[in-house]
């Protein structure tokens, strides 16, 4: 089998929850994490990491209370690696950000 290349999820939680966008049932590497901001009036969106699904703590944050312009998405690009059971969470102020992550699942 190859590694597989494709989008690994897409989310759009209600306001000022933290949602699990995605959990690695595989070895995974994620590309880029998006953000869009599908609001007229600016908000901020949380991201986080946590090892094998621990309790949300304040380590795991890649990015917190981050300002995104209204209509506008930001753009996480990095080749961060997850093991099985590692999850990427995502949080927005206004609940009208959506938020997709693209990836490799390794074999």
């Amino acid at each position: 089998m190859a590694d597989t290349f494709r989008i690994l999820a897409q989310i759009y939680p209600d306001s000022r929850v933290l949602a699990t966008a995605f959990t690695a049932v595989k070895a995974s590497v994620i590309s880029s994490v998006v953000a869009c901001n599908q609001s007229t009036e600016e908000t901020t969106i949380r991201i986080s990491v946590a090892k094998n699904g621990e309790a949300d703590a304040s380590k795991q944050y890649l990015y917190y209370e981050l300002p995104v312009p209204k209509n506008d998405s930001f753009t996480y690009t990095i080749g961060e690696t997850l093991a099985i059971g590692d999850q990427i969470r995502v949080q927005s102020a206004n609940g009208r950000v959506s938020f997709n992550v693209f990836g490799v699942e390794v074999v």
